[in-house]
């Protein structure tokens, strides 16, 4: 009987000798990089029955079996994967694994699994582990950063020296905000004078087979003012499409966008009419043509404008500078101010027939609403004046109500521009500089549009208007030429650019687009294609794994994304040293995942992860492998004890 005790206790030291060296082993790894824990379970062994159980007899009970244990046995050695914390690197490539999932690594024939991060690219270019030469498994991007089925693992190996070649610009969009200043408005301060005017024109509809050019200048007192425009060939088939073609290229001149425009004649419908926003004594609006070119007599305009006056009374509000689309039957002109006892008046002035409107019909207007039997006139610097004892301390502010025909005014704050600087590219990454002059027309909500290249006009596309709606957002975007026009400009020896550009929303692209607030400008090109050429600089590890070069012209571009591997009994992984698992046939196939989209597991860079082993707890386990050991190693001391007794008893 003593026997079984003895067998009994060895089995308990056995067990908690294997339970004490897994123990050992976790505390030896506790700075093993990604070492994952194990713990020693235990179950009994097949009992010894004495007696069997008996059921009830009679008025008798049954009894239970009577049952001796023969001791303990090991009944497994489970691996925790519990997540160990990360620590901080500063490599890039070093990596760990924040969830479930193991690294891929490859010795060319089988696959292996990992926790340990360590990796680096040798001198090919492979990703792979430096302590025994595997390499990381993964997807390696095409040549435009788009990747295959993951299934179709691969060494991670990049060209560290690549480059990419330069893309021609293709697209450009504009979004943010141009302000279109103050609202129009003309006051007590405003000098009322004439534009200087030139009419004429080809007739409609009207087809210009080359680009036009017209040296316009404006003298005034102070000097002359002078620049070149280009007016693009097109279809005018309205005179509508050609006044925004002159207008457009004027807006791309510096010195005469906002003091000079072009609309058609309010007195001979169908004409050209190009005015001055400026005017007084000694201002004049001349055209002359450039070189030998005939721009003059091809669009049917004459070279010397009407020459600017003081206004008086009897001028026509048409011929007013401060008029920069002409007013029609139907349009207002609303005035409001303040009398000098701080009253307020208001009224509106309505465009009966323009060809006899004039300034002093206005002005009796305005009397009348002031009121006090005050006459209005303007005085001989063309500012309104308020009579009857001599009316002081007074103000008037007027401003446009357009019935919809497209009139406007020019305040004294004259009309807002805005430019825009972009690079571009052509199709050997050469850089060229695009610049993008956004000019307010005298009509409401109406912009135009004016685009060089190298200080160069595109063939087509460059001009045009934007129009807004009432809300602030674009509601057309259209060149010269009409709708679908490509930006075309030909750099030296290149093949052309056709270039998409647009300023309208694009939400696809997640571009809003301009708007017209009255806000700080802030519109720029948000959106652009090409590139220059460019060599990898440096490189970046995304979350999901994505290796992401950065080249020397800025780009970025996928170069390769480090896979993880998930099984459904991670348990069943069989250790093989150096940090490396292998799997067996009870962890079921791997699942080839992508980090934060087809696992929730995601990778972080320049981190590794420390093992998991928690010191406390490995300790107390110890301290109670020690007392178990102790116990069994008891009983067999006393089990001898007992056969040593056993023994004496002969003697």
């Amino acid at each position: 009987m003593a026997l079984s005790s003895l067998f009994t206790g060895l089995s308990g030291i056995q067990a908690h000798q294997t339970r004490t060296n897994v123990v050992a082993d976790n505390i030896s790894n506790i700075n093993t990089t990604g070492f994952k824990a194990r713990r020693a379970s235990f179950e009994t062994l097949l009992a010894q029955t004495l007696k069997q159980a008996t059921g009830a007899e009679g008025e008798t009970s049954g009894t239970n079996p009577v049952q001796a244990g023969i001791g303990v046995q090991l009944k497994s050695i489970d691996t925790t994967f519990t997540q160990g914390s990360l620590q901080t690197t500063g490599r890039e490539t070093d990596l760990a694994v924040e969830g479930d999932g193991f690294f891929i690594l490859s010795d060319g024939v089988t696959k292996f699994y990992t926790r340990d991060g360590s990796f680096a690219f040798d001198a090919l270019g492979r990703m792979v582990n430096p302590s025994n030469g595997m390499v990381v498994q993964g997807n390696v991007a095409d040549a435009n950063g788009e990747f295959g089925a993951t299934t179709g693992l691969e060494n991670i190996q990049l060209d560290l020296n690549r480059e990419i070649a330069g893309l021609a610009t293709g697209r450009i969009s504009l979004s943010g905000n141009i302000d279109p200043g103050p609202v129009a408005s003309l006051n007590t301060g405003t000098q009322f004078v004439t534009a200087s005017v030139i009419s004429g024109g080809p007739g409609f509809p009207f087809t210009l087979n080359d680009e036009k050019e017209l040296d316009i200048l404006v003298t005034t007192p102070e000097g002359v003012t002078s620049g070149i425009i280009k007016i693009p060939d097109a279809a005018y088939l309205s005179i509508d499409s050609f006044l925004d073609g002159i207008n457009a290229a004027i807006a791309g001149n510096d010195r005469l966008a906002g003091k000079v425009i072009a609309q058609e004649d309010p007195v001979a419908a169908g004409n050209v009419q190009i005015r001055t926003t400026v005017g007084g004594a000694g201002v004049q609006l001349t055209m002359q043509d450039v070189g030998t070119g005939t721009a003059l007599a091809d669009l049917g305009l004459g070279g010397n404008g009407s020459n600017s006056i003081v206004a008086t009374g009897n001028t026509l509000l048409n011929d007013l500078a401060q008029v920069g689309a002409a007013l029609d039957a139907g349009d207002g002109l609303r005035f409001s101010g303040t009398r000098a006892d701080g009253t307020s008046f208001n009224g509106t002035f309505e465009i009966t027939d323009p060809t006899t409107d004039t300034v002093q019909t206005l002005l009796d207007t305005v009397a009348a609403t002031f009121g006090d039997s005050v006459t209005a006139a303007l005085d001989l610097t063309g500012k309104i004046q308020l009579t009857e004892g001599a009316v002081t301390g007074f103000t008037i502010a007027i401003t446009m109500d357009d019935s919809g025909t497209g009139s406007g005014l020019v305040g004294d704050a004259g009309l807002a521009q805005h430019k825009i600087s972009t690079t571009i590219f052509d199709s050997q990454g050469r850089s060229h500089t695009m610049n993008i002059n956004l000019s307010e027309t005298a009509v409401s909500n109406k912009w135009s549009y004016n685009v060089n290249v190298d200080n160069q006009p595109p063939l087509s596309g460059g001009t045009g208007t934007i129009l807004f709606d009432d809300q602030g957002s674009v509601r057309a975007f259209t060149p010269v030429e009409g709708e679908g026009t490509f930006l075309e400009y030909t750099p030296d020896g290149m093949f052309p650019l056709k270039i998409d550009f647009t300023g309208v929303a694009l939400p696809e692209r997640g571009i809003n687009g301009l708007t017209q607030f009255a806000a700080p400008s802030t519109a720029d090109v948000v959106d652009q294609n090409g590139r220059a050429a460019g060599r990898l600089d440096t490189f970046f590890i995304g979350s999901d794994g994505v290796i992401e070069g950065r080249f020397t012209n800025g780009e970025t571009l996928n170069l390769a994304r480090v896979n993880l591997a998930d099984f459904n009994n991670p348990g069943g992984l069989q250790r093989l040293g150096g940090n490396l698992w292998g799997e067996t046939v009870n962890t079921g196939p791997p699942k080839v995942e992508i980090a934060t989209e087809t696992i929730e597991s995601q990778i972080a860079a320049g981190t590794l992860e420390l093992s998991n082993v928690d010191l406390a707890q490995e300790f107390s386990d110890l301290i109670i492998a020690q007392r178990g050991f102790q116990a069994n190693a008891r009983v067999v001391t006393t089990t001898d004890q007992i056969l040593s007794e056993t023994v004496n008893l002969k003697q």
